[in-house]
């Protein structure tokens, strides 16, 4: 009979496709604790180890450099994804420094780590001592919600068989688009003024980088941080109210609340924002004005700069700075 399965070799390598990632957390910095892998969902990852070479100036007359020695390792990238609800709950969490409670969290001083685990082909590429250094979440007109993680790791290796005992699948939730799934944007509690063309919020951990000693070239941990939050905003320019908050230099909540279109929802927070560097230009013949403000995040004065809430509620009415805000499902009023 003849044959009549798939040609082999027909691929000049192993197939993104066929990638998958997942990440575990760890009890113990750059250890792997033996508990469930959790896989992932990503669009692109950069992940990659880079040595840090070294040349003694010694002086030799042999009319060639010396020997390189490598005196450092570093281990980072980015990984992006396709937003979703539930798809990236637990990193969110780590780049906060919080435990989820009754679906919120609020920024604390909790540090986790996570063994990330890369399988290509008939391998694995397992790093240790993953740390979230930064998150991006990007909400623009015509595209999908899109979402980045920066990672520094510890250490990394190549092994042959799957290290994990157990692996979760990723989530499976819609991916959110930018025309049905944005609820609105709230500033301080009241819908601006013009539609939103734009939205980008970053959360990053100010002052974390690896530490480094003698005896090994890769990191020995990493130094304590700090929350920041910061985002942009770009709106259909239709007032002055925003340009005249910022020139007052007023500080309140700035909040984005999207669903799924399910009745899961995302909200999030910034609990004491100011508006800063103002951009209203005329952009050519026939075109509308834009606004685009910068948000910085601050703390309220007794703490607190950032909050993230999922629930299942569209009309559950939520607490921004004590202040309650209701959201409708397809809209946000105060």
């Amino acid at each position: 009979m003849a044959y009549t399965g798939q040609t082999a070799g027909v691929h000049a390598g192993v197939q993104s496709n066929d990638v998958e990632l997942s990440l575990a957390l760890e009890l113990n910095y750059g250890q792997y604790s033996g508990g469930a892998f959790q896989q992932l969902r990503f669009t692109n990852e950069t992940l990659r180890e880079q040595s840090q070479r070294i040349r003694p100036p010694e002086i030799t007359g042999r009319g060639e450099v010396c020997q390189a020695f490598t005196s450092q390792i570093s281990i980072s990238g980015t990984l992006t994804g396709a937003f979703s609800i539930g798809g990236y709950d637990r990193l969110f969490a780590a780049i906060l420094g919080a435990t989820p409670q009754n679906g919120s969290m609020l920024n604390d001083r909790q540090v986790r780590s996570w063994t990330l685990c890369a399988r290509y082909g008939a391998g694995w590429i397992v790093r240790y001592g993953c740390v979230c250094t930064k998150v991006q979440l990007t909400l623009s007109q015509g595209s999908y919600a899109q979402v980045a993680f920066d990672f520094t790791c510890a250490e990394q290796t190549y092994v042959t068989q799957d290290p994990a005992t157990l692996r979760l699948e990723a989530p499976v939730g819609a991916v959110l688009d930018t025309a049905g799934n944005f609820d609105g944007l709230l500033i301080d509690g009241v819908p601006v003024d013009g539609a939103v063309r734009s939205f980008s919020l970053t959360l990053g951990r100010d002052g974390s980088t690896p530490e480094y000693g003698l005896g090994k070239a890769g990191p020995c941990g990493q130094k304590p941080d700090d929350l920041t939050a910061t985002g942009s905003v770009q709106i259909f320019f239709r007032s002055f109210d925003l340009y005249r908050r910022y020139q007052r230099g007023l500080a309140g909540p700035v909040v984005i609340s999207v669903n799924d279109g399910n009745g899961n929802a995302y909200v999030f927070s910034f609990l004491n924002a100011t508006l800063q560097n103002p951009r209203i230009n005329a952009g050519g013949r026939n075109t509308s004005i834009l606004a685009t403000f910068d948000i910085e995040g601050n703390p309220l004065p007794d703490g607190g700069t950032f909050a993230l809430s999922r629930h299942t509620d569209p009309f559950r009415t939520i607490s921004v700075s004590g202040a309650p805000v209701t959201f409708n499902g397809t809209a946000l009023r105060p």
